[in-house]
């Protein structure tokens, strides 16, 4: 399955151990002591981590802290840790918010405030009956209106309170918001084949990077699984998060073309067991007639 799986977890921390364990990886060597030019077995690759900190050879020190995600960029490897020993499992349903305007019109929305339109009110209304007789212990939404008006109306049979959460927003997209997809391309050729190759660092200018925008998702992800261990959850959000959130769970390059499908207002169900990520369900769209995915593969 390629580089992206560790065959050893890091253990939950204690603030009085320092000592360096190792994470074994299938292809890639990260740190450690030998080159990348000496001789070694394919498979026998390993990266020296500490409990609070990983070492990157010339990348120098990245500190992280355990229940976090820590991304080895040199080698492009999402590697997630394990931050308890709880058997228990942690299901997490993730949707799309509901179609707008903006997605009809191929236009770049990031982290402008659209609000749904008819269909996509529609289709959060037909989300609260798929999601019928499922008991979610929270429901947490992205702060933007496209997203926490399709919680809202995905559960009208939920007493609790949506709580929104800012890191759940849609990825910064800088100059390209506003602009239809096509615009920015005639715009910013340069930038947009940045944009299309998935480059890492890219910002669009002002925005958010491919790394700081997967770094803020493994992280909200982290904490609101630490928070509902154990729990079923309902999170509403966009599609460059699912995006991530998929990657996560499957291993698959954060500059991989994408293979996979991100409608409006589908479901997408998500287990963490304590040590890593898996996906059950994706791209769940039997509630819906049609669903717009606008970047689709």
């Amino acid at each position: 399955e390629g580089d992206r799986h560790a065959d050893e977890i890091i253990p939950p921390h204690d603030p009085q151990r320092s000592e360096t364990l190792e994470l074994r990886l299938d292809n890639h060597r990260i740190g450690g002591d030998r080159q990348h030019g000496d001789q070694h077995q394919p498979n026998d690759m390993s990266a020296n981590l500490s409990i609070e900190q990983i070492n990157l050879g010339s990348k120098g020190i990245q500190v992280f802290h355990v229940g976090e995600f820590i991304y080895v960029w040199p080698a492009v490897i999402m590697v997630s840790i394990q931050f308890n020993n709880s058997p228990m499992t942690t299901r997490f349903c993730i949707v799309r918010h509901g179609e707008t305007a903006w997605n009809a019109e191929m236009r770049v929305q990031g982290q402008l405030d659209i609000p749904l339109n008819a269909v996509g009110r529609w289709q959060a209304q037909q989300v609260a009956g798929a999601l019928t007789g499922i008991h979610f212990d929270a429901v947490v939404s992205s702060d933007l209106l496209r997203a926490f008006e399709t919680a809202q109306l995905a559960t009208s049979n939920y007493d609790g309170e949506i709580s929104r959460n800012f890191d759940l927003r849609e990825r910064h997209y800088g100059k390209f918001q506003g602009l239809k997809y096509v615009e920015a391309q005639q715009q910013f050729p340069e930038d947009f084949a940045a944009h299309s190759n998935r480059h890492l660092e890219f910002a669009y200018g002002n925005g958010e990077s491919l790394n700081a925008f997967a770094i803020r998702v493994s992280d909200v992800m982290s904490a609101l699984a630490r928070k509902y261990s154990g729990k079923t959850t309902l999170v509403v959000t966009h599609g460059g998060v699912l995006d991530v959130l998929y990657r996560l769970a499957s291993g698959l390059y954060l500059q991989a073309p994408r293979n996979f499908p991100i409608p409006n207002a589908v479901i997408n169900w998500l287990e963490y067991d304590g040590q890593q990520w898996s996906i059950t369900d994706w791209a769940n769209g039997a509630h819906l007639e049609q669903a717009r995915d606008e970047l689709a593969p």
